[in-house]
């Protein structure tokens, strides 16, 4: 019994061991196991983190080159849990028109858009038709299934359509109600319908050389034109509709027809090559042809005379389009050479305007003719200054070639169609200025958003501060200071003033809604590297560094200097307070950082020393995080409380400006490489870079509600950059 009891007491010990070391064995598993996973849950965090980081590239230089599909692609394939402000930036890039209409299957349409921009009227490669409210986007109807069909608008009263169809035969239909007026029977073959400007008369041409001329209303047959040349393309008709010009053929002439009598009234002669296209100018007093390549010109004739006026050449690729502006005073060209060419009243070159990344195929003059837009295979629509050529802005959306480009009547809206099947509605104002705010006489150095969020103030080199609307660059006042540089500028949380400091060695402050200047502060901030100045979170003090390595602090209440900062011996870059309002950043350029408390007028925590020039500071939102900008293009990222270094960026640039946004998770910085960058404040790593500055970027802050930044540049200009998701 005594040995079964040992054996069994030791069967017992020996299993509870066994079971032990399983046991401990089955733990180490699990707790392998649980690293594991947390190791591949890391790893697919990274992964995703980084695949977001290099879509954010591929969008960022997809949009650089204008490359529309690719950094929708991108920007569709970022993760979604790590999108933020750069990508709804980048978005809004891709998205900028006001609305867009999906006609049908990109690359199988054909839309015409009413001469009063009312509707547009679009026909698919299958022969089905619809009818589209501009202004609603509404689909008013869909009918008509005619294939192998084109479609033109030509009533001036938007209400009637010319429907090609299959063999040669012609149908005009009402637009609203849908309704088929009258049908004119082939047999011609393809052909090439054109209509005169008043809408009145049609004209269709065939291969074997027949122009005729019909009445839109009735149906009946004007006129019919036996040309002795072989031709291609439409028959256009003179303004007053009593003329044709038509074109081609081997002998290379143009010739113009009296409809009336329908005898050839002139033969314009001397084209080297085959004349593509022919067409009135919108006086009706001269003509214009168009060659084809390699001669590459446009030559102008005068109507009544058939006299050569003008020959406009110099493109490297044949012309796709000429169009005269309503004025008369301008004429633009297109080419398939990536550029369009501006000439004057006299057929004189003005500009080349130059940008596209592709062939031009369309362009438009704005009613006034003072603004002229193109289009062409890069997918974009640019903005050019009638009178001077110069460039104005860009715009992306389209995803396939610009087929079409015209303004409403009262030059406020652009309308484009394109080889992706789309109509889009732009604002034409927004096109124009491109981001840009507002544009001072010279370097743009500082800028601040009102709490309105509606208006932005600005300082420069040109003696001035301004106050612009943001939404149409209106400038709204400007305070002169004489021929000083105006070096900062600050608006008081409240919104009714504003403090500025130039290099007469003056600080002042202003009321803003009245212009008055109700207090100046001698404030010796002159020399090269200029100080800056802030309102503190409350709004009762108003901070300024100077030279002598001092802070200037002023009751903005009483107007009254205070006490100031104790004096350290290099010149003060930059101040910034602590939204908590009690604490007071420091910046110097021999690197100093020193954090005061205002209450005692002692120093905060100690800061990790800077071995270069300071030059900007900014605090997180909630005080958190404060980050310190360096000529040698480094930011440090430190605890906004205890000072303790959290981080460091290398932006390769000499960092002239920083922000945080409003929920601290984008840190973005300016500097003298003309860009502005946005990186991640978790992991320091760069999200974005926005271009669009010809010079320095020194000073960018954004908007109460986050969604937007201002910026200011060397090249003059304020630029906002929107982030605000679209309705």
């Amino acid at each position: 019994v005594v040995l079964l009891a040992a054996a069994g007491v030791s069967g017992i010990v020996w299993k509870w061991r066994e079971a032990k070391a399983n046991a401990a064995d089955a733990s180490a598993k699990a707790v392998e196991a649980q690293r594991n996973e947390a190791t591949a849950g890391a790893n697919a965090k990274a992964e995703r983190w980084g695949r977001y980081r290099a879509e954010m590239i591929a969008a960022s230089s997809a949009l650089r080159v204008n490359e529309v599909n690719g950094a929708r692609r991108a920007l569709l394939a970022a993760p979604p849990e790590h999108r933020d402000w750069e990508w709804q930036y980048f978005i809004n890039r891709l998205e900028g028109q006001s609305r867009t209409l999906v006609l049908g299957v990109p690359g199988s349409n054909h839309a015409a858009i009413s001469r009063d921009r009312k509707w547009v009227v679009n026909a698919t490669s299958a022969g089905e038709h619809s009818c589209w409210d501009l202004s609603t986007g509404r689909r008013m109807w869909v009918g008509f299934q005619k294939p192998d069909c084109t479609v033109l608008v030509n009533d001036p009263e938007a209400n009637r359509i010319v429907s090609v169809l299959k063999g040669g035969a012609l149908e005009v239909w009402s637009i609203v109600p849908k309704e088929r007026l009258l049908s004119l029977a082939g047999p011609w073959g393809e052909v090439w319908p054109s209509v005169s400007p008043d809408g009145r008369i049609l004209s269709t041409t065939a291969p074997d050389n027949v122009v005729t001329l019909w009445d839109v209303r009735s149906g009946r047959l004007l006129r019919e034109l036996r040309l002795r040349n072989a031709r291609t393309g439409a028959a256009i008709l003179s303004p007053d509709g009593r003329r044709v010009v038509t074109c081609g053929g081997v002998a290379r002439t143009a010739q113009v027809w009296d409809v009336e009598t329908g005898t050839q009234a002139l033969n314009l002669t001397g084209h080297e090559r085959d004349v593509v296209w022919a067409g009135f100018t919108p006086d009706g007093k001269r003509i214009i042809t168009n060659e084809l390549y390699p001669t590459n010109v446009v030559r102008v004739w005068d109507a009544t005379t058939g006299t050569l006026v003008a020959t406009l050449g110099s493109h490297a690729n044949q012309i796709t389009a000429v169009v005269v502006s309503p004025t008369g005073d301008r004429t633009v060209t297109c080419s398939m050479d990536q550029t369009a060419r501006l000439w004057d009243a006299d057929y004189k070159l003005v500009a080349v305007l130059k940008g596209h990344k592709g062939a031009v195929t369309a362009a438009a003059f704005s009613p006034d003719g003072r603004r002229v837009v193109t289009g062409g295979m890069d997918k974009t629509i640019r903005h050019w200054n009638a009178d001077t050529g110069a460039p104005r802005g860009s715009a992306l959306g389209h995803a396939g070639d610009l087929k079409w480009l015209a303004f409403t009547p009262d030059g406020r809206e652009l309308f484009s169609t394109a080889g992706d099947g789309t109509v889009r509605a732009w604002d034409a104002r927004k096109i124009e200025v491109d981001g840009i705010v507002g544009r001072h006489e010279n370097f743009a150095y500082s800028v601040a958003y009102h709490p309105d969020g509606k208006r932005v103030v600005s300082s420069a080199w040109d003696g001035t501060a301004r106050l612009w609307e943001v939404d149409t660059g209106r400038e709204l006042r400007s305070f002169p200071h004489g021929p000083d540089a105006v070096t900062s500028v600050a608006v008081h949380p409240a919104g009714r003033l504003m403090a500025t400091l130039c290099r007469d060695k003056t600080a002042r402050l202003w009321d803003l809604e009245t212009g008055e200047r109700l207090a100046s502060w001698a404030v010796d901030a002159n020399g090269w590297w200029d100080s800056r100045l802030a309102f503190s979170p409350t709004g009762d003090v108003l901070a300024a560094g100077n030279r002598e390595g001092g802070v200037h602090l002023f009751d903005v209440k009483t107007r009254a200097e205070l006490p100031p900062l104790p004096v350290r011996p290099h010149p003060v870059a930059d101040v910034a307070f602590r939204p908590d309002g009690k604490h007071l950043a420091v910046g110097h350029l021999n690197g100093d950082v020193r954090v005061w408390d205002l209450g005692t007028r002692a120093e905060s925590a100690p800061f990790p020393p800077v071995s270069v020039s300071v030059y900007a500071l900014a605090y997180s939102r909630d005080g958190s995080s404060l980050a310190v900008g360096s000529v040698d293009g480094s930011v440090r990222i430190c605890d906004g409380r205890t000072h303790e270094k959290r981080g460091e960026i290398r932006t390769q640039a000499k960092v002239y400006g920083l922000a945080f946004n409003n929920d601290g998770t984008r840190l973005v910085t300016a500097g003298d490489d003309n860009t502005i960058r946005l990186w991640d404040v978790r992991t320091w790593d760069e999200v974005g870079v926005l271009r669009g500055h010809e010079d320095y970027v020194h000073s960018v802050a954004f908007s109460p509600d986050g969604l937007r930044l201002v910026s200011a540049s060397g090249d003059f200009s304020l630029r906002v950059w929107d982030a605000a998701p679209r309705p």
